[in-house]
């Protein structure tokens, strides 16, 4: 026979959704029961108290070595080359020759492209030789 104790709780509002309370369901009611001697009821060690007794295996230590590594591993790379930080007005100088490169081949082409254009003018009139 089950004693006053073991019977289901009265119905208490456990909280509200669009303003209507929510009960507890005689699982929930269950489920914090067991929930609560799983941890120890009352009596249960406090997180101080377990981390007391608690052996030291976070694999902090371990964590500390990988890390040391790394670190070491860092510093055996080559040193970056420094950044030199010049005027942007005024340009590079291999820059200076490629642009100066750049605008002989272009004169080259426009040349070319005139010579060209002559030709087709010439054979649609026909009067290429």
């Amino acid at each position: 026979m089950p004693t006053p104790l073991d019977l289901f709780p009265a119905r208490v509002a456990i909280g509200r959704v669009d303003g209507k309370p929510v009960f507890a369901s005689p699982e929930f009611i269950r489920a914090l029961g067991d929930l609560f001697i799983r941890v120890g009821g009352a009596n249960a060690p406090s997180n101080s108290e377990l981390a007391l007794t608690d052996d030291d295996d976070s694999g902090l230590e371990e964590f500390k070595a990988e890390l040391a590594k790394a670190l070491d591993g860092l510093g055996m790379q080559p040193t970056p080359e420094p950044v030199s930080f010049t005027d942007p007005m005024q340009p590079l100088v291999h820059e200076h020759v490629a642009v100066e490169y750049l605008l002989t081949e272009l004169a080259g082409l426009r040349e070319q492209v005139a010579a060209l254009q002559t030709q087709i003018n010439d054979l649609q009139q026909g009067t290429y030789p």
